[in-house]
């Protein structure tokens, strides 16, 4: 304890996905067992921006995909855009970054007759939104 008393006390850790107020009991015992306690207050408001959402993603040539999704963040900083390759891939990596109240963005350069999922999130200095919905699209073979 920082004021020179001795006790022991325990600690537990909880993570919570929003912003919030959340109640936490604290009880501290003395040396020679008595104790007591009190609940506290904390508020937690990460000021997070809110995840896109309605992410779509169409084939527009062989090698070129146009995303698009609605932006329902008002604090954002930008979106990361992360893919995979294949119809049931899971080892999403980020391919891009766009600013704030950009909601589209044209991924080139790719494959022929392949099929690629992605997913977007909101990003500011307080962190990542949760990811969009994945979507998906195949180029042509042509």
């Amino acid at each position: 304890f920082g004021d020179g008393a001795t006790g022991s006390g325990s600690a537990t850790s909880h993570t919570y996905a929003t912003p919030g107020a959340y109640n936490a009991r604290l009880t501290v015992t003395d040396n020679q067992g008595a104790s007591a306690h009190t609940t506290v207050t904390i508020s937690v408001n990460a000021n997070l921006p809110v995840a896109p959402s309605n992410l779509a993603a169409t084939a527009v040539s062989a090698t070129q995909i146009n995303l698009a999704w609605t932006d329902n963040a008002a604090n954002e900083t930008g979106f990361k855009i992360e893919r995979c390759a294949g119809s049931t891939c899971t080892s999403f990596a980020q391919i891009a970054t766009v600013g704030a109240n950009v909601n589209s963005y044209a991924n080139a350069g790719l494959k022929r007759n392949t099929t690629f999922r992605y997913r977007v999130r909101a990003y500011n200095a307080s962190g990542n939104s949760g990811y969009s919905n994945t979507a998906s699209a195949t180029t042509p073979r042509k």
